[in-house]
Parts: structure tokens; C-alpha cells; sequence
């Protein structure tokens, strides 16, 4: 379906490309340069990090692992973004990753890469989901365009990978053809919130300012639900209910099934842009004032809040040994107690950070406006290793998978690295 093919080292392609700072405006920032299918659960999970933190005795997630791929935005419904399947890259070693292969789309990149069974899906603002050989960098398929860019991370599921568009709909296509199997209808308003995938229903949040949950094999609405302010959070889901944030400066809780308002919290200090994470014992979010609140699940009262990191925090929270991290447009990556909101660790970089972060047996991965990914120390914040430069800034945020790191960049193109 395509004449697209990776890049590898040594290889230059030109490609033209929109200016960098549109979505940097976008955001308000200006920064520096079928049958057989088997569904996921409420209550499954795939991830359980390993890295050697301090922990406040805190619950850790009690849900069993079901599989190693990194099957939607955060790594599970939870939106975790923690690998506790990696145990190749640790922080001994990811100072020796270099540059695999690198991938051409037809136009920036601010979707994160997802992995199922040794395949990379990624969509582009060019309006394509792309999937791509893990190990290779060479398209297995590209879709027909949508009406819209895709800067939704895919979920991919009993065979099939869901995303939004900006185009409002919902769509779904075969993981082996990259074939459409249907469309939503229209949801008002553009989808630029990851899709999540739970219990044969898809979620999606709408700029129009609805929740909906979708059938995931016909596509048709099963509930929607308003919200007081436009939505760009991925709704995060356990244990039967569907939590994600809006930009009226709340968190709002739903029943998975029947989209019934469980709780709505006070509202926060500043608009969420980011999506929640969850681990059984709060909800965690950030708000575009720079405050990192920690809610109780099951009623929206919050545990705690910390002032702490300053500045807009659109980088969606991470979560593993009681640690929560996060970014902020002040270019710095956050460490916090997860039970306190305490600070561990600051570690400053040299441009702002939307990419949210990703943990992987014990090193913490994340993008950055200067054009960089960085690997820090979980434990310590120290830098680990620092990629060269992409050609643009980087809002993906980055998959750890298999001793391989891939990440997308607004110059249009995935990045993957390896170990030398």
C-alpha cells in the first residue's frame, strides 16, 4: 500500500516539514527550538516495574500481568507508562544505545509509538496509522488517510489497532492489513486523547467536550457523557470505572459501562491537559499551573497536592515503586513521593518537556522541545544517556520494548535505538 521505507544509519532523506512552533502555539507554550477475540479487563494490567526505589509502603497495583506488549497509550488501561517486562536496558546499559533505524511519514509526529507482537503502530498528523517492523524499521502497511491528522496513540487490541483523529471519529483497522474495519460516528469535535480499550469497549475523549465508549467491533456508541470543558486527556480506567481530566480544571469519574457520573473533584488550579494515572490508590494528574494533585479513587477527595514543579505540566504522570514523575514546560523532570507528594528528584534539561515519561527497570525515559530523548536514573535523577538531536521537538512519548527505545518527532519521523 506504500513505497515508504526506513531510514537507516548513514542514509539522509529530505523531507519538508510544518513550522515547529505550531504546536507549541497550539498548546500556549513557546519553548525552546470478529470471533475469538479475547478483551482486556478492568482489572488486568501488564505492567509490574522492578527498579530498586524507596517505598512508603503504599499499595502497589494487584492486578496480574497478561501481556509484554505495550498494547496502548501508558502502557495499560491505568496509563502506568511503567515496563516491568524490560531487562535489557537498565541503567548499566542504556548508556550504549545508538541509532537502529529511523522512519519517514508523511508529516509530523506527535502520536507515541505502541508495540504488539513485534510490530510499531504510529499515527501521523498526516492522517495515516502506520505500522512498521520492530527490529527493521521497514512498513508493513500504511492505512488509507483519515479526515483529520492522528495525534491519538493507538490501542491495539484482539487484532485490531483503534485511534481518533482530528477529523471527531473514531477508527479502527485489521493489525495485518492495515484495512479499515469501521469508523465512528462523529463526536463533535476533534480526537486528539489516546484511545483505551477495555472489556470490548473502546473510550475516547472529544474535544467537543464528551466521553464516549464505543462498541470495539462495530463502532456504534454505546454511552457518551458531557463534561464541563474541552477534552485532550486519555481516559484511564480500573476497576470498573473511567477517570480523565478536562480543561475546566477537574477530574471526572464515570462507570465503565454505563457512563454514570461516580464523582466530579473540586476543581484543581489550572486546566488538565494531561491523563491521569492510576495505582490503585490514587488518581494522579497535573494541571497547566504547575500542581501535581493526587485524588482518592473512589470518591475525587484529593490526598494530597504539591506546588512543587512551577510550570505547566501537560506531560502525563508516570508511575512505578511509589514514585510518581512527570515534566514541566520549565524543562525539568519531576520525582515524587507518591504517597506524600514530597520531592525525591529535580533534574533540568534545556527545553521544556509535553512527552510524557516512560520507567523501565529502573530508568525513566523522556523527550524534550530541544530535540533530544533522555534516560534518566529512577532512583537518582542523574542522566543516563542523551540521544542526538531529531530534526524537531519531540511531543511523543517514548517505548521502551525488548531492549529497543522508539519515539516520534515532530521532523516527521520514528527514531528507534538499540544497544550497540
Amino acid at each position: 500500500m506504500t513505497d515508504t521505507r526506513p531510514e537507516r544509519v548513514g542514509v539522509t532523506r529530505h523531507l519538508s516539514r510544518r513550522n515547529v512552533l505550531t504546536g507549541l502555539l497550539t498548546l500556549g507554550i513557546v519553548g525552546v527550538t470478529g470471533s475469538g477475540i479475547t478483551w482486556l479487563t478492568a482489572g488486568q494490567d501488564s505492567s509490574a516495574s522492578t527498579s530498586s526505589l524507596p517505598t512508603d509502603n503504599t499499595p502497589h497495583l494487584s492486578s496480574t500481568p497478561t501481556a509484554t506488549n505495550h498494547a496502548m497509550f501508558g502502557f495499560n488501561a491505568q496509563h502506568t507508562h511503567s515496563n516491568g517486562d524490560e531487562h535489557i536496558l537498565s541503567p548499566t546499559t542504556v548508556g550504549n544505545l545508538t541509532l537502529a533505524w529511523t522512519f519517514a511519514t508523511g508529516d509530523s509526529i506527535e502520536a507515541s509509538p505502541i508495540s504488539a507482537d513485534g510490530v510499531i503502530y504510529i499515527g501521523s498528523t498526516d492522517g495515516k496509522m502506520y505500522a512498521i517492523d520492530a527490529q527493521t524499521g521497514n512498513v508493513r502497511w500504511n492505512s488509507d488517510p483519515t479526515g483529520g491528522g492522528i495525534v491519538s496513540s493507538a490501542a491495539v487490541v484482539a487484532g485490531t489497532v483503534f485511534a481518533g483523529s482530528r477529523d471527531g471519529k473514531c477508527y479502527a483497522f485489521e493489525t495485518q492489513s492495515g484495512k479499515t474495519r469501521w469508523v465512528s460516528e462523529a463526536t463533535g469535535g476533534g480526537i486528539e486523547a489516546s484511545t483505551t480499550v477495555v472489556d470490548g469497549q473502546v473510550y475516547v475523549a472529544s474535544a467537543s467536550g464528551r466521553v464516549y465508549a464505543l462498541d470495539a467491533l462495530t463502532g456504534k456508541t454505546r454511552w457518551t457523557s458531557p463534561i464541563g470543558g474541552s477534552l485532550g486527556s486519555s481516559p484511564a480506567i480500573q476497576d470498573g470505572i473511567v477517570y480523565v481530566g478536562a480543561r475546566d480544571n477537574k477530574i471526572y469519574a464515570f462507570d465503565a459501562q454505563s457512563g454514570k457520573t461516580r464523582w466530579i473533584s473540586d476543581p484543581t488550579n489550572g486546566a488538565i491537559f494531561c491523563s491521569p494515572a492510576l495505582d490503585g490508590s490514587s488518581v494522579y494528574a497535573g494541571s497547566d499551573q504547575g500542581s501535581m494533585y493526587a485524588f482518592d479513587p473512589a470518591t475525587g477527595k484529593v490526598h494530597w497536592s504539591s506546588a512543587v514543579i512551577g510550570a505547566a505540566i501537560y506531560s502525563s504522570p508516570a508511575i512505578a515503586n511509589d514514585t510518581v514523575y512527570a515534566g514541566s514546560t520549565a524543562g525539568k523532570m519531576y520525582a515524587l513521593n507518591a504517597r506524600s507528594g514530597n520531592v525525591r528528584w529535580i533534574s533540568p534539561l534545556t527545553g521544556p518537556i509535553a512527552s510524557s515519561p516512560m520507567i523501565a527497570n529502573g530508568v525513566v525515559y523522556a523527550g524534550s522541545y530541544d530535540y533530544k530523548v533522555y534516560a534518566f536514573d529512577a532512583h537518582s535523577g542523574r542522566i543516563l544517556w542523551t540521544s542526538p538531536a531529531t530534526g524537531s521537538s519531540i511531543f511523543s512519548s517514548p517505548l521502551v520494548s525488548n531492549g529497543m527505545l522508539y519515539i516520534g518527532s515532530h521532523d516527521a519521523k520514528v527514531y528507534a535505538y538499540h544497544l550497540q
